[in-house]
């Protein structure tokens, strides 16, 4: 069985399992609402406390939304629909266009959670609601760090589905020239009462076009990958960093 993204990362990258770890142990001790999204503390932390839940949460739902990305591919190419789901007309296109752009949206801001989590690690304290690419780049932590150009590159890849991602959420549903094809195939399959007339056209264009969606998506993902194990690898320093000074400011105060 394959790894997931959560079990490399953890396993390939010490100071991530490291600040999961921490972050856990804490959260048993201080969190008295853990099943709630916005928590309760049974007292006031310290600023390293507070280090080490922000990096540990943010970790933790960056790797979550990596996984969703990566399952995508499995999605697309299981399609058994129950008696009720067909009664209610959905179809193998319905399915593919709605992973698809599942798969468009989660792509696209998966950029977004890399410069929250860059933004955790270094402690800068902005708020998430204004950090973009710009702002995080232009920080003078940043800029002297070593982390800029993997920054850099990983918008490169991620870039290509930012305009689609656009257009799926504000404007119309993804549509291609195959996908197209496919929904005039499944529609005149649904409606006319010529047996398999389209039955084989649609059957044939969908699985081809599942295929290579699926490779796309491969791709795309192991050059992410590759670049934010470079990234992971890169924070490493700048994790221990911020820890041991905000412990000897916790001591110190």
């Amino acid at each position: 069985m394959a790894l997931t993204s959560s079990t490399k990362f953890v396993n390939r990258v010490p100071w991530v399992r490291q600040a999961m770890s921490e972050a856990c142990k804490l959260s048993k001790t201080v969190d008295i609402t853990p099943l709630h999204s916005i928590p309760t503390w049974t007292r006031e932390l310290s600023e390293y406390e507070y280090y080490l839940l922000a990096v540990g949460s943010t970790i933790s739902e960056f790797l979550s939304s990596l996984e969703y990305l990566q399952h995508t591919s499995y999605y697309l190419n299981e399609f058994r629909p129950t008696k009720r789901q067909r009664e209610a007309g959905i179809t193998h296109y319905c399915h593919i266009q709605y992973h698809t752009e599942a798969f468009i949206i989660r792509a696209a801001s998966l950029y977004d959670r890399v410069l929250i989590l860059v933004d955790a690690i270094f402690h800068l304290g902005i708020d998430s609601r204004y950090i973009t690419h710009d702002i995080i780049v232009s920080n003078a932590h940043i800029k002297s760090s070593k982390i800029l150009p993997t920054l850099k590159a990983l918008k490169k890849i991620v870039d290509k589905y930012r305009d689609p991602r656009n257009t799926v959420i504000h404007r119309q549903s993804y549509t291609d020239n195959e996908l197209r094809l496919i929904a005039f195939y499944s529609i005149l399959n649904q409606e006319t009462d010529e047996e398999k007339t389209y039955e084989l056209q649609c059957t044939y264009m969908t699985k081809r076009y599942v295929a290579d969606k699926q490779k796309e998506i491969a791709e795309f993902y192991a050059k992410l990958e590759d670049k934010l194990f470079t990234l992971f690898t890169e924070l490493a320093p700048y994790y221990t960093y911020n820890c041991t000074l905000l412990q000897k400011l916790d001591s110190s105060t």
